[in-house]
């Protein structure tokens, strides 16, 4: 279809902008431009254009007006994947078969016992030979629900229904009347439309269960072998037979009065060729032969063979949104998109190597993977306003280029530079170009754009931003210090305050000639030196005060002082206010836009209502609903809304009623840990925290 002009610029703009968060003003900015820039040519353009175009350019502009009015700012989509294993009461970490009843309890069978999970806990059954309405064996098969109340299990050795009621097992094929099983799967269930129960029991043939009796009766199929590998019956009572000879046969399940016949179809599905296994998924028929698969669907809405790894056996097969999920014995998990044809790796390499029993898609769009040895897995799409990035080594600090770009201080990789488009790091600077430390604790820009970077290593480097050059302040002969922890600047830059781990606050006076920094004095305040009154040496934040002449010093220890940078005395917390802290141990210092403090310790936060030479004190601990006391950072967004990070995730504060909020790595973030100095607020004012297994960045608007 050909274009007007107007529509294939309209298209390019959208094309170029989509991807950004703003893209509407971007777009509506050139389609005004498009229609009222004072450039002849264009003009006369639109004067001519046809009715029907200039109709379509009026209306897309309407539209981009619509959109802009009533964007949201998009939520990041994160794959979650959650482990359950022995260590949070799963009876046993090989996994046979996953369900999801009615109640929504999760049933899991493992190789010993079988679990019942509420989202929170596991309740385990086992067998127990002195109490005869335990479950008959504690491998566990199959699992089929025959109502609310009632809920069947093959086992190794019988078939059992628990009763919801009592929570007892009622069991069946087992006892001193019924030989002991000679090999594996040798009891196998299905349900028919109408609920009926319909058990295979190997070298006895087929049941189903009489309501009126409570007892199984035999159910004859003639001219089918004897000798199955597996069956089952889907929603229209079609049911399929898998022989031991590999062939797959069909018939149907007619229901008279509380019995059941049926009738089985004079030919085989697949006669010719050998078929491993069948699953019934969504009430598609999958053939699974060595190498590929075949959908036997009704509707014939779907391609009928997809290959899958012929060197590997095929474990589980589940549909479920227009995808096949294709699990192996031997490890892996692959979605296979039937309308996109398009095929990828379920949770990247974390399957690789991973033996998987069992998969099942149970509410809300969990896929939940049973392994063989690993427990079990819990995948979602999580949809949050924090989008995560993970990493090797902890982040530690950020900082904002003159360029908008994001820094990022690791403990161990050296610095990252943050790709927001991409939502991707890539190495930036490192010992191999000209750092002294790989481990990265502060990075602080000044006026002039130069980037001073605080490490484990000695000194201060400099990475100046007009040339990207590196340049290194190292102390004197007096001074030594390292393992700079936080960066403070006053006196228009002139002055660089340091704050350490060890070495106490160290001050530099700096003079720059062009582009070089040079040191024309250096000081350092430690405990030792008695007459400024510092009696601690590890200093993790610093701040400088609203009136520019004090900084606010927080130690790890010592609480918190008030350093006056004119007459370089120090003043402490005690000695200034009548009111103690919630602890000495002083983790991060911030002010908000009312010029009140908020000081995070490592028992709790506390908001410090500035009044003159008095003030009040608020404090926020797990006795308040924080879910942790560890206070690594602390951040104000645009609308006063007050952010934390803790050793259990990021919480929110809103000041005019002091409601909390509280997320964790099961809304998205990196990890429920945080760390030391780690946050920062952008520009843009997205706010970003980092911790032990990288960092989670987020619009508090959303």
């Amino acid at each position: 279809m050909k274009l007007f002009p107007e529509q294939t610029y309209i298209r390019n703009v959208w094309k170029e902008y989509a991807i950004f968060p703003k893209w509407y003003t971007r777009a509506i900015k050139h389609l005004f431009e498009f229609l009222f820039e004072s450039n002849c040519t264009k003009k006369e353009y639109l004067c001519g254009m046809s009715s029907t175009a200039f109709l379509f350019l009026y209306r897309t502009s309407i539209l981009l007006l619509l959109l802009a009015s009533t964007i949201i700012t998009p939520v990041y989509a994160q794959i979650v994947h959650k482990q359950l294993s022995n260590i949070d009461g799963l009876s046993n970490n090989s996994i046979n078969c996953i369900f999801e009843d009615s109640r929504s309890t999760l049933w899991i069978g493992t190789w010993d016992g079988l679990n019942a999970y509420n989202g929170r806990e596991f309740k385990a059954y086992r067998y127990n030979k002195n109490n005869p309405y335990s479950i008959s064996n504690n491998v566990i098969r199959q699992i089929v629900e025959e109502s609310a109340e009632r809920i069947w299990f093959a086992t190794d050795y019988g078939i059992n229904r628990w009763n919801a009621e009592n929570q007892n097992f009622d069991s069946y094929f087992c006892g001193n009347d019924y030989p002991i099983p000679k090999h594996e799967k040798s009891f196998l269930l299905s349900k028919t439309s109408r609920q009926k129960i319909v058990c295979y029991v190997r070298e006895a043939g087929f049941f189903y269960f009489n309501n009126d009796t409570q007892e199984f009766k035999p159910l004859t199929i003639p001219n089918l072998d004897s000798d199955l590998k597996d069956f089952a019956i889907d929603s229209d009572n079609n049911i399929f037979f898998l022989t031991a000879s590999l062939k797959v046969w069909q018939g149907k399940i007619n229901h008279e009065g509380d019995g059941i016949v049926i009738d089985l179809k004079p030919e085989a599905i697949e006669q010719t060729v050998p078929v491993s296994n069948i699953f019934l998924t969504q009430n598609k028929l999958i053939l699974n032969y060595r190498g590929h698969i075949k959908i036997i669907d009704k509707e014939n809405s779907y391609p009928t063979t997809i290959d899958v790894d012929k060197n590997k056996e095929v474990s589980q097969i589940v549909f479920h949104d227009n995808s096949l999920y294709v699990s192996y014995y031997e490890g892996g998990c692959e979605q296979y998109d039937l309308r996109e044809r398009t095929q990828s790796v379920v949770a990247g390499d974390l399957f690789n190597k991973t033996s998987i029993f069992s998969l099942y898609i149970g509410s809300q769009n969990i896929l939940w993977v049973g392994t063989d040895g690993q427990g079990l897995y819990e995948i979602y799409e999580h949809n949050s306003p924090f989008k995560s990035i993970k990493t090797n080594h902890p982040v530690r600090s950020f900082c904002e280029t003159d360029d908008k770009n994001i820094l990022i201080g690791t403990k161990g990789d050296g610095i990252k530079l943050l790709k927001k488009d991409a939502s991707k790091m890539i190495d930036y600077l490192n010992i191999s170009n000209g750092l002294t430390s790989n481990s990265i604790y502060v990075v602080k820009k000044n006026q002039a754009g130069d980037i001073f970077i605080g490490s484990e290593g000695e000194g201060i480097t400099i990475l100046k931003g007009k040339t990207n050059k590196i340049e290194k302040l190292n102390g004197t002969s007096g001074v030594y210090f390292k393992s700079i922890y936080s960066i403070c600047f006053t006196n228009n830059d002139s002055v660089l305050w340091l704050g350490t781990s060890g070495y106490g606050l160290i001050k530099i006076e700096l003079y720059k000639n062009k582009e070089s920094y040079s040191m024309k004095n250096v000081t350092q305040f430690t405990s030792e030196n008695t007459q400024n009154a510092l009696n601690n040496n590890i200093i993790y934040t610093m701040m400088p005060d609203d009136d520019k002449t004090h900084l606010w010093i927080g130690t790890r220890g010592g609480g918190v002082y008030k350093f006056n940078t004119k007459t370089n005395s120090f003043t402490s917390w005690d000695d200034i206010y009548n009111i103690s802290l919630t602890n000495n141990d002083i983790l991060s210092i911030q002010m908000d836009s009312h010029k009140n403090l908020w000081i995070g310790t490592s028992y709790g936060l506390n908001h410090i209502i500035l009044n003159g030479d008095s003030a009040e004190i608020k404090e926020f601990t797990d006795n308040e609903y924080l879910p942790n006391n560890t206070i690594h950072g602390v951040l104000e967004d645009t609308n006063q809304t007050i952010w934390i990070s803790t050793n259990a995730g990021i919480s929110s504060i809103n000041q005019k009623n002091n409601t909390i909020k509280s997320y964790t790595v099961n809304d998205g973030l990196q990890n429920n840990e945080f760390a030391d100095g780690a946050y920062f607020r952008g520009n843009d004012n997205i706010l970003y925290f980092g911790g032990v297994s990288g960092l989670s960045y987020f619009d508090p608007d959303v």
